[in-house]
């Protein structure tokens, strides 16, 4: 908005010193320029990729004496 009444005042200061058809095109361009300023939206913010680590807790041992983990993995 502050923008708008900028763009709207440099356009009354130039009014005297410009031709009809220089003072259309410049209020087409400052009232387009205000349009899209107010369209446009910021795209969203991109999602954090996740970070995934695995982590295995011993619960025992086989028949053959081997350990045997249990496998969790967490993704944050």
């Amino acid at each position: 908005m502050k923008r708008f009444i900028g763009a709207v005042v440099v356009l009354g200061s130039l009014v005297g010193c410009a031709t009809p058809q220089q003072t259309a095109a410049l209020t087409g361009a400052v009232v387009g320029a205000a349009v899209m300023s107010s369209v446009y939206s910021h795209p969203a913010p991109a999602p954090r990729p996740l970070h995934c680590h695995t982590s295995r807790q011993l619960i025992g041992y086989d028949i053959y004496h081997r350990p045997v983990y249990q496998h969790r993995q967490v993704c944050r």
